[in-house]
């Protein structure tokens, strides 16, 4: 741009949008806040309690979506396909077969 006062209001707009959209509030680059409400409603686990957590992304989160309890049974068939090995040294061990 050649004229100076054009280019002070672009530079301007251009600030505006900037802070409009990325300083109030906050934006959240890496969606960590994406399950924030769901997490507080969990309570703490009891001390004889194993919790898992799942790592995914969209694609996954649309999976209970589509299908609520596919994770459940997931879960369910490996445990029952979950098997011990006991080898001749006495030593044991589990092997999954997916």
């Amino acid at each position: 741009m050649t004229n100076p006062a054009a280019k002070e209001q672009w530079m301007d707009a251009c600030l505006k949008w900037l802070k409009k959209n990325f300083d109030q509030p906050p934006m959240d680059f890496a969606n960590l806040k994406h399950f924030q409400q769901e997490n507080k409603k969990l309570s703490a686990p009891k001390a004889t309690e194993n919790r898992v957590v799942f790592m995914g992304n969209s694609i996954t989160e649309g999976w209970g979506r589509i299908d609520p309890g596919i994770l459940r049974r997931q879960a369910l068939h490996q445990q029952r396909h979950q098997r011990t090995n006991h080898p001749s040294n006495g030593a044991t061990f589990s092997t999954r077969c997916n």
